[in-house]
């Protein structure tokens, strides 16, 4: 279920697309493809653990020549993805978010979660495939080495809140899930409301306009494109962060 269709979830296809189109070089230089084998280059092979980089970490592989001048390739659009869900998701207790496995044109991230209620609610969450141009990225939740199978049933309010918190509970990024305050005329308020905490996500997505090639954003931002906003029933989920006060 989920797939990622919501303005929030445009987005982050739109950056990580954008990530890839680098005014740097030629489109045709740009373009990350697969190699004859089907395997991802070696450049890409990645795990973020929430620094600037290890060993396994992907690299802007810059080659020179005397006569050629500097090639930069950038990271494909599911690694920023799967660093994004690493420092969101990855952030709740008893969730491993392992490295992406590619089948053909469909890339796996798998989420092992070491308790079984957890592994529903985040399964009932979650927005599960990310359409990337001809990569299809698809979202498993494993228990117990099980994928957690697609759950379709409504969501009321008041269900959906407890659903929340007992998918992110625990999470430092998360504050809380409350029945919105309801008022007279339109309203793009959601029933439900998910909210986060005063907290910069720092995620390293290539960006050549940053010196350190980050994009930064607020928790409500960076978990909006990773968690759906229309649920089985009607319920609608709306997303901001806590209201500090003086």
């Amino acid at each position: 279920m989920g797939d990622c269709l919501s303005s929030d979830c445009s987005d982050l296809r739109r950056r990580s697309l954008q990530v890839c189109n680098s005014p740097l070089k030629k489109s045709s230089d740009r373009r990350t493809t697969l190699n004859p084998e089907g395997a991802l280059p070696a450049w890409s092979i990645a795990s973020f653990n929430g620094a600037k980089g290890t060993e396994s970490e992907i690299k802007m592989a810059v080659t020179a020549t005397p006569s050629v001048a500097t090639k930069v390739q950038l990271s494909p659009p599911w690694w920023i993805v799967f660093r994004q869900m690493s420092a969101t998701i990855g952030k709740t207790p008893g969730v491993i978010v392992h490295e992406l496995q590619q089948q053909e044109t469909i890339m796996n991230l798998d989420l092992e979660v070491n308790d079984r209620t957890r592994a529903v609610a985040l399964n009932r969450i979650l927005v599960m495939r990310y359409p990337l141009g001809n990569i299809l990225l698809q979202v498993r939740v494993i228990c117990n080495g099980q994928v957690v199978p697609p759950d379709n049933q409504a969501l009321p309010p008041t269900e959906l809140i407890q659903t929340l918190k007992t998918a992110l509970g625990g999470n430092p990024l998360f504050a809380d899930a409350i029945l919105a305050i309801r008022h007279p005329g339109p309203d793009p308020i959601g029933q439900v409301v998910a909210i986060f905490n005063a907290t910069v996500v720092q995620i390293w997505i290539d960006d050549l306009s940053d010196y350190y090639g980050n994009e930064n954003l607020v928790a409500q931002a960076a978990f909006a494109p990773e968690i759906l906003h229309t649920y089985p029933g009607g319920s609608l989920l709306s997303f901001t962060t806590v209201k500090q006060t003086n």
